[in-house]
């Protein structure tokens, strides 16, 4: 990295990377920053990944007032180089660069379980490990103990393995999602059978909450969850103890769309509150591996999302926007959430296609702020580097 200039607000930056690989042969020269190219024979790998990575690098840097090029020679390596001019605000902090809301220093503590409702054993069927971070650190600080799978079909041999006091069931999982898993678990003789479900999920329309309920959970709760929320879901349903009696825990802060109820600042990146209870609940030496999980969560369904819109495959792109749902809610991430709920209502929308490209770039822009903005978090707490 190198200051290529300098004045009080504004710094020029110009970042490289230099190998001394098989180069880029000149025919292939226009190909680099397309999207989904592949320089097979003379470079990158003999042909393997899409390329899409270099296409999203580009859109970024032009997105954010910068350049990207290369220069290369065939048998000889390539140096590629970020021309960016960054801001610096005349007294730099957290909320500022990173547009959030203000976190207190003095966090919060989660709430005390009552005696009859700790040191339970439960049962977290969740695919994303970023989520699984958080819901596990989160119910060790409740004093509870955890066991993690990442399909409906592990979970249902884990229920038959041991007994459970409760299980946490997330809905779109690999292999047999939530709702088809807790059919399997209700048609099962004894008290395995009877094991209180609550749904985890960033599925927020009160049809889904009564699709869920009629396929036998007993309660529903939606991404961001607070500890105060999860800590209460747990006592009640630990309590009733029975499969056919479901909560009533609609979201205040909700409509019956599943959406928020007051206005976001879209300047804003992280909602303080939910992020303040990740924080809180997260063993400090865990926060870095918490990072590096989010980071790739979230990279890869941006580029299935990118990609998916380029190619106009809905499914792919709605499925890609879920994931990103339910990772951004659990951290309070509140841009790439609301980017996420956009193009995941465009999809679902007869007359959402002519906005899913736009609202793909929008996803992209989100997904990048946010990651510079949890990284400098973790740096504050005297974790790795700020970006």
């Amino acid at each position: 990295m190198e200051l290529t200039g300098l004045d009080r607000t504004l710094i020029p930056v110009r970042f490289s990377l230099t190998d001394t690989g098989c180069g880029i042969a000149d025919a292939d020269s226009g190909q680099i920053f397309e999207e989904v190219s592949q320089i097979g024979k003379t470079g990158f790998g003999g042909g393997e990944g899409s390329g899409l990575e270099r296409a999203i690098s580009r859109r970024l840097a032009e997105r954010g007032g910068g350049e990207i090029g290369y220069q290369s020679a065939l048998n000889r390596g390539s140096a590629f180089w970020l021309d960016l001019t960054l801001c610096v605000p005349p007294q730099p902090c957290v909320s500022e660069t990173c547009g959030m809301k203000r976190i207190e220093t003095i966090l919060r503590p989660l709430p005390a379980p009552p005696p009859e409702a700790s040191g339970l054993r439960i049962l977290l069927a969740e695919d994303t490990v970023t989520n699984q971070i958080v819901v596990e650190q989160t119910l060790s600080r409740l004093g509870h103990t955890a066991d993690c799978v990442d399909n409906g079909r592990d979970a249902l041999q884990a229920l038959q393995s041991r007994p459970y006091a409760l299980v946490l069931m997330d809905i779109a999982m690999p292999i047999m999602d939530g709702v088809e898993t807790t059919r399997h678990i209700r048609a099962i003789e004894g008290p395995e059978g009877r094991v209180p479900i609550v749904a985890l999920t960033a599925f927020a329309m009160e049809e889904d909450r009564q699709r869920f309920l009629a396929a036998g959970m007993n309660e529903v709760l939606t991404k961001p969850l607070s500890p105060d929320r999860l800590a209460e879901a747990i006592a009640v349903q630990h309590g009733r103890n029975a499969c056919h009696a479901p909560a009533n825990h609609s979201d205040p802060m909700r409509d019956e769309r599943g959406r928020p109820q007051v206005a976001i600042d879209p300047t804003v990146l992280f909602d303080a509150e939910p992020l303040d209870a990740v924080l809180g609940s997260i063993d400090e030496e865990i926060l870095p591996t918490l990072f590096e999980r989010f980071r790739a969560d979230v990279t890869e369904p941006i580029g299935n999302a990118i990609d998916g819109a380029q190619q106009t495959d809905v499914k792919v792109v709605e499925c890609a926007s879920h994931v990103l749902k339910s990772v951004s809610g659990t951290v309070g991430a509140v841009a790439l959430y609301e980017a996420a709920v956009a193009l995941n209502d465009a999809c679902r929308s007869s007359g959402g296609s002519q906005d899913r490209p736009a609202l793909a770039d929008r996803l992209m822009a989100a997904g990048q702020r946010t990651l510079m903005c949890f990284q400098r978090v973790i740096h504050d707490r005297g974790f790795g580097s700020p970006s």
